[in-house]
């Protein structure tokens, strides 16, 4: 099932009848990814101790909003569910623990740990709501980094973690518009919109939850592999080109182009073991060659069948497609019909 299908948000007052430039494309991916949250298997809750990494996080306690409530402890104080749990046991060796718990009216949200990966974030936050509301996501501002403010595409995936107290796991990739740079980083991620249902009603609180931290970047990079992919598909009335598939024990990323800006698209791959690797749309941008745009896509662990270590270890992989648009009349995703095609494998030994 594309990721797009199950996005709840669409957020089109950005979007335009003419060309977007670079700025405006680039805002309104992030806009349109990184506030959309993407159902997962409910899993049973797991109670694990993550520890302190690569990146070693300092956090500074805030509260910058009247709505936050001082409270002397929480459900979520001594409840774990990590990056470990999302993506990867292989995440304890370069994620950091944060750990820091803000309470509004209707959710207590915990930050739990964050990875710093040159030009990516991820992070994972835990939603502890009222018995009588199911959560949607959060909606996340710019990040903040010594000041600077970054923006790029998200990707992410939002689930049911302990459905007896309602708790939600929200896991969040952002690709920043440019690397972070190297030494100390002074980082604040904010969240300023909390969605839920409640008694068949779609809500929104308005939040100001602002954790602020400092960490460096992860030695990710130094077990990252780049492997040029070097193919062109023929799908349906496009062509989209993969360029290269970016591996490491965390995660996977493909970075790929197309020619046509309102395309979106998810990506399944079958190894010679037959286990399925979903990769959603992360961030598009214009290339440098005039109408080509660059895409970027993510590994999505919990609606694949195989494990990141699985696809590190695979022989080869068959694509398939599951193509959108995004109609610059209304803003709203259409779904494209996929063409049935067996597509060439791409060889990764």
């Amino acid at each position: 099932m594309s990721i797009y299908k199950q996005f709840n948000h669409t957020q089109t007052e950005d979007y335009r009848a003419d060309a977007l430039n670079n700025e405006e494309l680039e805002h309104y991916f992030s806009n349109f990814k990184s506030s959309r949250t993407i159902k997962k298997k409910t899993r049973r809750p797991v109670r694990s101790l993550v520890t302190a990494a690569a990146a070693v996080l300092v956090l500074i306690p805030v509260a910058f909003n009247e709505d936050i409530q001082a409270s002397v402890s929480t459900f979520l104080d001594d409840f774990s569910y990590s990056l470990t749990n999302t993506f990867s046991p292989n995440a304890t060796e370069y994620a950091s623990a944060v750990n820091q718990v803000l309470s509004f009216d209707n959710a207590d949200i915990k930050l739990t740990d964050v990875l710093v990966d040159d030009q990516y974030i991820t992070y994972n936050v835990l939603i502890d709501a009222k018995e009588d509301i199911e959560v949607i996501g959060l909606n996340s501002k710019p990040l903040e980094i010594n000041g600077k403010t970054y923006t790029g595409g998200a990707s992410g995936q939002l689930g049911m973690v302990d459905e007896e107290n309602n708790v939600y796991s929200m896991v969040m990739t952002e690709r920043l518009n440019e690397p972070v740079p190297d030494g100390e980083l002074d980082i604040s991620l904010q969240f300023s919109d909390f969605y839920y249902f409640q008694d068949g009603t779609e809500l929104k609180d308005d939040m100001n939850a602002v954790y602020e931290l400092t960490a460096t970047k992860s030695l990710l990079a130094q077990d990252t592999h780049n492997l040029n992919l070097e193919k062109i598909y023929d799908v349906g009335d496009y062509d989209v080109a993969l360029n290269q598939l970016i591996l490491n024990p965390v995660t996977a990323r493909i970075d790929a182009r197309d020619s046509e800006k309102n395309l979106t698209y998810d990506m399944t791959f079958e190894d010679q073991s037959g286990k399925t690797y979903l990769f959603n749309l992360t961030s598009k941008s214009p290339a440098e060659t005039e109408n080509e745009f660059e895409t970027v896509l993510t590994f999505n662990p919990e609606f694949s069948s195989g494990t990141i270590d699985d696809l590190n270890h695979a022989d080869y992989l068959t694509p398939e497609f599951e193509l959108s648009v995004i109609p610059e009349s209304s803003g709203k995703i259409q779904d494209i019909k996929n063409p049935t095609v067996v597509y060439e494998p791409i060889n990764l030994r």
